[in-house]
């Protein structure tokens, strides 16, 4: 039970912080990596009452159903796209328009991600809400600077250059 708040919580966290992330194409070499290393930044230290636990529960919930329903159409659009261009003579109009809907959708998820994030700062103490920031934004600067796998951790006496 523990592991699955953990995983959802650092889903809730991951999900605000990359905005469009949704959007783009699943995949990648070394992707279950950095998501290793946003869950070790993110959880870590909060000190969560179970009251909490439970509210970040629900508000994870509640963003993934709606989160899941917009990427899937947004997916469909996309698809639908890339089908109009590759005909001989594409339809520019309905090209347009399947654009501006996938701008739309794109939108949505944006609106969602911050509604959760507001939502889930106001669960946080202040205290609570500064370390999550310290924390993602190390870990941030870390995946920029190549990833967790080429350099040191900043947990004394753990180091993150070989397996996690």
């Amino acid at each position: 039970m523990r592991k699955l708040l953990v995983f959802g919580l650092v889903s809730v966290m991951v999900l605000g912080v990359t905005g469009l992330a949704l959007a783009a194409p699943w995949g990648g070499f070394g992707r279950g990596d950095k998501m290793q290393n946003a869950e070790d930044c993110v959880v870590n230290g909060l000190n969560l009452s179970d009251e909490q636990v439970s509210k970040l529960q629900q508000i994870h919930n509640s963003a993934f159903e709606k989160l899941s329903s917009i990427r899937d159409a947004l997916f469909r659009k996309m698809f639908e796209l890339r089908n109009i261009r590759w005909q001989k003579e594409p339809d520019t109009e309905a090209a347009e328009a399947l654009r501006a809907e996938i701008v739309a959708l794109r939108e949505q998820m944006n609106q969602v991600q911050k509604k959760m994030i507001e939502t889930r700062n106001s669960v946080l103490t202040e205290e609570q809400l500064e370390m999550l920031n310290q924390a993602c934004a190390s870990h941030h600067a870390r995946v920029k600077r190549g990833g967790p796998m080429f350099e040191r951790s900043s947990r004394p006496g753990m180091t993150t250059t070989g397996s996690l």
